[in-house]
């Protein structure tokens, strides 16, 4: 536990207390898991969590969306075991070199110790569970493409400090895909199909990504091609949300996944592996769209779409609860997610602030005075504005997809002013000290610059900045060639940034 989550946990149900998000992001961070039902971080093993009942509910929503997008893009669900044989990782060199300190091992059945080559590896990523499947299936040119995925639980043992939904040792919401084809060119032109469906599958999710195409020496491991997605966390760094690797035919010759083409002949398949992390979309959501009051969620995220809090006396009770249930029925009738919080233990004060910290989208409040002039009023969860509908009318259903029409767009369109304020256009520039010597790098920033490729130019560039060069950025790549910031041989504009 690091001293800011000690910090939250020593906070008392009854202090109510209010975290500047623009002064101290991490502790406000960790007060949202907390206040808003999200995760337990109080387990006992480091750097895994339980998903309380709101945060299951918002994974669950994050997942269907990510599940549809998978199948549209024609994959098949499955589920693959979880443990992994010492000897299986022990074909692939370069691959285990590349986990080995992040690996959970089993090495023992009960009382009885594993010998070498038969201890059981707690899955860090798919692709030696998966792949020789893959050698099983695979026949006839005809068995490809075969593209699948699955939503599992990833096991890494990560020895720097621990973040919730962030860094962690066991990660239950890795929605990995994993393909075959038969030609390199085959692969890639899906690699780029993938990037539309995860670029179409985030902006649902009112999330801006910036692509990044990554140095060889930072790729996936087997991987020839490395494209993933980044996010800059408002007030902290940037993250990766996801991967999207071509593995060439790396693992195919390692676990003999071989073909038959039209005229007979024996070839090797091309494998694609990519996912994204349910942790750290929902990690994203919180930073990008959180105040100093709680959770701000996109209608389309919130598992529910309103709730109805009836304000009452005891002479008026039954009255106040009669007509919420009534306006109840009637919203739910109208395909709107709506709960009532008639709880008789809690003054309505209460209400609206937990409403406020889970991020219901709208508010429905009901008391003597809507009663008494059939109205309802409404409060927006991302303005707080309120709003007095006649429920009488004809048009109120209309009204009310209108508010949520509005919260939704103004929203995402703030969330794109944050992404762009955080993006710095450094990539004139040709003279690393003299940058450094008229500018601050600040951690919360995206940095674009102009980059050679070499990885001593990169070196220097680390060494000097303590930041990382993250990749080329994928959207200017192809544009205007322009002189590295170390070396100023010509090269394409690249990200540079404080990374998890």
């Amino acid at each position: 536990m690091f001293q800011n989550e000690q910090q939250v946990n020593n906070k008392t149900e009854d202090q109510k207390v209010t975290i500047d998000k623009n002064i101290d992001f991490w502790l406000w961070f960790l007060w949202i898991l907390q206040e808003a039902r999200i995760v337990d971080t109080n387990y006992s093993v480091k750097g895994s969590y339980v998903w309380l009942d709101w945060g299951y509910k918002l994974f669950k929503k994050i997942y269907a969306f990510a599940q549809e997008a998978y199948i549209q893009s024609g994959h098949n669900q499955m589920q693959f075991p979880t443990l992994i044989k010492e000897s299986t990782f022990l074909k692939e060199t370069d691959f285990i070199r590349n986990f080995e300190n992040d690996v959970f091992w089993v090495d023992r059945e009960g009382s009885k110790k594993l010998a070498k080559g038969e201890r059981l590896a707690l899955r860090p990523t798919s692709e030696l569970i998966i792949y020789p499947m893959f050698a099983r299936w695979i026949r006839s040119w005809r068995d490809m493409p075969l593209k699948v995925f699955q939503n599992v639980s990833i096991f890494r043992c990560e020895t720097n400090e621990t973040r919730p939904l962030i860094r962690n040792r066991e990660t239950i919401g890795f929605i990995e895909g994993h393909s075959a084809f038969r030609s390199k060119k085959e692969a890639l032109a899906f690699l780029k199909t993938i990037g539309k469906t995860y670029a179409i599958l985030f902006e649902k999710l009112g999330i801006p990504v910036k692509f990044i195409e990554v140095p060889k020496w930072d790729r996936f491991a087997g991987s020839s091609k490395t494209i993933d997605g980044y996010v800059i966390l408002p007030g902290s760094k940037s993250m990766e949300l996801f991967t999207t690797a071509y593995l060439g035919i790396t693992f195919s010759k390692i676990f003999n996944i071989e073909y038959l083409d039209q005229h007979k002949k024996k070839q090797f398949a091309h494998l694609l592996c990519y996912g994204p992390s349910i942790d750290r979309i929902l990690a994203t959501i919180i930073a990008y769209y959180g105040d100093n009051k709680g959770l701000v969620l996109l209608p389309d995220i919130s598992p529910t779409d309103m709730i109805i809090i009836p304000i009452f006396n005891r002479k008026n009770k039954s009255t106040i609860l009669q007509y919420s249930s009534e306006i109840m029925k009637q919203l739910i009738s109208f395909g709107f997610k709506v709960e009532i919080d008639d709880n008789e233990l809690t003054t309505p004060g209460m209400k609206f602030y937990q409403s406020e910290r889970l991020g219901i989208p709208l508010r429905i409040e009901i008391g003597q005075k809507e009663f008494a002039n059939n109205n309802i009023t409404i409060t927006r969860r991302d303005t707080l504005q309120k709003e007095t509908l006649n429920w009488q009318s004809q048009s109120t259903q209309a009204q009310i997809l209108k508010i949520q029409k509005d919260m939704d767009d103004s929203m995402r369109k703030n969330a794109q002013l944050t992404y762009q304020e955080s993006i710095v256009d450094f990539s004139e520039k040709e003279n690393l000290e003299l940058l450094l010597e008229n500018t601050k790098l600040n951690q919360n920033k995206m940095y674009l610059i102009s980059w050679c490729g070499s990885e001593s130019c990169a070196e220097a560039i680390e060494q000097q900045t303590k930041f990382t060069i993250l990749g080329y950025d994928l959207q200017l790549k192809h544009k205007e060639k322009k002189k590295c910031l170390n070396c100023s041989s010509f090269g394409f504009v690249s990200v540079l940034s404080k990374r998890y």
